[in-house]
């Protein structure tokens, strides 16, 4: 099983889908950050926000551009290589490689290679942003979104992610953060994948509905109520939620994708 990995994550790394998409991820990332360091150009310390309050995820200034990241996120991640099992099927090549591995471990190291590829794409453009930022901002700034630091430090809100990290550990806040948007955009390739294995539909449609899917949903959930509970852009943002909450959302997700992959492996697609 370790070869055929190997053989995947060549074919993933070395394919164009990955180069474009990647560069897409890396683009957004570097617009937020010009984008705040235009904003920013000329303006006295006073004025700008401390180094903990910038950044892509939790800055003031590039918040378009945060939005349509995150919108974007679960074509952009499932687009890199959720869909090879299609394109795979449809050249025959999948033949060959089920009787050199077996089919079951075959789909398995697809899986694992397309959670691993869009959690690392997506944490490194992240920490990139965050890195460029505290390179060119730290020490730099002094406003703390308007507030003194007695206020700011008091500002704890109960039902907001972490509260008390952002507070007392804002860095580390971040970087949890990183890995919140780094484990969803992995939860949303996968189950792109994981559907194309018990439903015949072309791969792009199948990412495509996937990431309108998950926008309807975010919707659904507002509309119910439990945007503060269970909706994950809140958790990417930091913002309305808790842990026990995040927990079992990710839990249901990768619980739902376990069985559709399941299914997957015990027969071929519909």
């Amino acid at each position: 099983m370790r070869n055929i990995i190997k053989l995947e994550f060549s074919n993933c790394i070395n394919s164009n889908r990955f180069k474009i998409m990647f560069t897409i991820l890396f683009g957004i990332s570097i617009t937020s950050f010009l984008i705040t360091a235009i904003n920013y150009y000329g303006s006295f310390s006073y004025s700008v926000n401390v180094t903990s309050l910038m950044g892509m995820l939790q800055g003031s200034r590039a918040r378009t551009i945060l939005f349509f990241f995150i919108s974007a996120m679960p074509f952009i991640v499932g687009f890199i290589y959720s869909d090879s099992y299609c394109i795979e099927r449809k050249s025959g090549i999948n033949v060959s490689l089920y009787m050199r591995s077996g089919r079951k471990k075959y789909l398995l190291s697809k899986l694992i290679v397309i959670a691993t590829v869009s959690f690392v794409s997506v944490f490194f453009v992240l920490f990139m942003n965050e890195l460029l930022t505290f390179i060119t901002y730290n020490n730099k700034g002094s406003d703390i979104a308007g507030m003194t630091v007695y206020q700011y430090r008091n500002r704890y809100i109960s039902d907001y992610f972490l509260a008390m990290l952002s507070i007392n550990k804002p860095i580390l806040f971040k970087f949890i953060l990183i890995l919140v948007n780094s484990l969803y955009a992995s939860i949303m390739a996968m189950l792109s994948y994981s559907l194309t294995l018990i439903i015949k539909m072309k791969g792009i449609a199948m990412i495509t509905l996937v990431s309108i899917g998950n926008y309807l949903l975010n919707i659904l959930i507002a509309n119910i109520g439990l945007e503060r509970k269970f909706s994950m852009p809140m958790y990417q943002t930091g913002a309305a939620g808790n842990v026990i909450c995040f927990s079992i959302l990710v839990i249901l997700w990768l619980l739902t994708i376990w069985i559709i992959f399941s299914i997957g492996t015990r027969k071929d697609v519909i």
